[in-house]
């Protein structure tokens, strides 16, 4: 049977071998896996880079009836394969189309699943996909993002930059280990600028991230959500007394930033607490957030931590 293209016009052996060639390449470039799974057949296929620069093909039969479970040697042909599993069962419940993107903990890599569910021109539905690894991706828009947003003053990082840090950090715990997100405001910052003035505040704000960045760690993460909200975000194998006592730490350090015009003042501190690389930074700060309004009703200079 002669090759044909998608609007029928023939294929010559050599022009589906470039063809093939170049879907090899693509595919190797972003580590990728094309895939089409026939809920009538119970069947999946996909398509990945072989060695020899062309792509290859690997069929799953019974793939639900599996529960989804991978052969040992299907996995070590293709092991993505078990990220398109892990998220199989939420793509055959969720119609049309959508993204998902995953961090794998053992590697620190992301990847991106785009799936689709359409017919076929005898009416049966099929899902088809493309998971790709946007590791590279995803780390260049960070240190673009990190680049540009930063605040005017102090020039620490603003939400997006903070948002992008704090997801890789949190993305490269280990077992064991803590991620802790600070979460901090000065209490009374409107009555501050009106008392003080625009650039007494700004000569204040000035010096305390300069503090701050000498009282943490070069590998601490220090942003600045607002004019007068911070975070923090460091990790490590601490124990619950550990980050209190750096809570603590950081209140006090409040009280030896002054400036010619500034006195000392006061702050309160919300604290979320996460082990795991699931967790990102759009899901500790609410948590942070909630902690830092409890810490402002149990008086000034106080702190709450969530831990989960």
């Amino acid at each position: 049977m002669p090759l044909v293209s998608a609007n029928g016009k023939k294929i010559s052996p050599a022009e589906a071998r470039m063809n093939d060639l170049a879907m090899g390449l693509l595919l190797s470039r972003f580590q990728a896996v094309i895939f089409n799974y026939s809920p009538t057949d119970d069947t999946l296929i996909l398509r990945t880079a072989a060695a020899d620069g062309e792509s290859k093909a690997m069929k799953v039969v019974r793939y639900a009836a599996s529960n989804f479970q991978s052969d040992p040697a299907d996995l070590q042909m293709m092991p993505q394969l078990s990220i398109i599993s892990y998220h199989f069962p939420y793509i055959l419940k969720h119609a049309s189309e959508g993204v998902l993107d995953y961090a794998d903990d053992a590697t620190g890599s992301w990847y991106r699943i785009c799936y689709l569910h359409r017919n076929d021109d005898a009416g049966n539905e099929l899902i088809v996909g493309f998971l790709s690894n946007t590791s590279e991706i995803q780390s260049i828009h960070r240190e673009l993002t990190v680049n540009v947003s930063r605040h005017q003053i102090t020039k620490l990082p603003l939400t997006d930059a903070s948002s992008a840090l704090v997801d890789q950090a949190i993305s490269r715990l280990t077992s064991g280990e803590k991620g802790v997100l600070f979460y901090f405001d000065l209490d009374s910052y409107p009555e501050l600028v009106s008392q003080y003035g625009q650039a007494a505040v700004e000569s204040y704000l000035r010096q305390l991230s300069d503090v701050l960045r000498t009282d943490f760690r070069s590998g601490d993460i220090i942003g600045q959500i607002e004019d007068d909200q911070f975070i923090i975000f460091f990790s490590g194998k601490f124990t619950i007394d550990v980050i209190e006592n750096r809570a603590q730490q950081l209140i006090n350090l409040f009280r030896k930033v002054r400036t010619e015009l500034i006195p000392p003042v006061a702050c309160s501190l919300g604290v979320s607490v996460t082990g795991s690389t699931r967790m990102s930074f759009a899901k500790l700060l609410p948590k942070a957030a909630h902690s830092l309004e409890t810490a402002k009703r149990r008086g000034k200079n106080r702190f709450c931590m969530f831990d989960e």
